[in-house]
């Protein structure tokens, strides 16, 4: 099982200590199967794309990010970038940032 040793820090950094507690709290534990399995069906080979650089994030710096998107395009993957300064969770510090991205991808999908 995998569950980050300071998720505050790794998932929430910039949101208040009470909402990384409150969030912390929601968090449950992730088989480790899943980062090593392999891959059956990757839906971003097949689907539009669009990836959220989070230039603050501290679980996925962002040079590991970057990768991560060039793999997905050396395999033929098509993928629409954008970037914020959030840390891992966006959602919960830049929710306006996170719907100006989804908005954009879903006008041009």
């Amino acid at each position: 099982m995998m569950f980050p040793l300071d998720p505050g820090y790794h998932l929430y950094t910039d949101v208040s200590p009470s909402e990384q507690q409150r969030w912390i709290k929601k968090l449950r534990k992730c088989p480790g199967n899943t980062q090593r399995d392999p891959l059956t069906q990757a839906g971003y080979l097949e689907h539009p794309v669009t990836y959220l650089f989070c230039e603050g994030d501290a679980a996925l710096p962002l040079e590991v990010q970057k990768m991560m998107v060039e793999g997905v395009k050396a395999m033929g993957g098509k993928v629409e970038e954008e970037s914020c300064e959030a840390s891992h969770s966006p959602f919960l510090s830049m929710p306006e940032r996170v719907l100006e991205v989804v908005e954009k991808a879903a006008k041009t999908a």
